[in-house]
């Protein structure tokens, strides 16, 4: 019992730390991407600064939609998988729907 127990405890730490890196390297992405753009922009003297900027608008939002379909299949997976792991809830039930449905959600977008 308190094998399996360490188990799922370090398995969820796991995937918390993975989620963390995920949108630590998104925003990264992002926060590079605008700091790179700035010096261009500063020096095209007002010749194709839309492009760059609806460019790195497209980016942002797509980081955006990444960032939140990650934590919006992840986060309830981890949240219910961390309350079973403690005897708060019984959420055997819960499973099939989280792998059948929410977690392949976050592979299509």
């Amino acid at each position: 019992m308190i094998l399996s127990f360490i188990f799922v405890v370090c398995f969820l730490a796991v995937q918390t730390v993975c989620i963390f890196l995920i949108v630590v390297s998104y925003v990264a992405i992002w926060l590079h991407t605008v700091k790179t753009s700035k010096p261009i922009l500063t020096n095209m003297g007002g010749v194709g600064v839309s492009a760059i900027q609806e460019r790195n608008a497209a980016l942002q939002r797509s980081i955006v939609v990444i960032i939140v379909t990650d934590l919006s299949c992840w986060g309830p997976y981890l949240i219910v998988s961390t309350l079973h792991a403690v005897n708060v809830i019984d959420a055997a039930d819960w499973y099939p729907v989280f792998a059948l449905v929410l977690l392949p959600l976050n592979s299509t977008i």
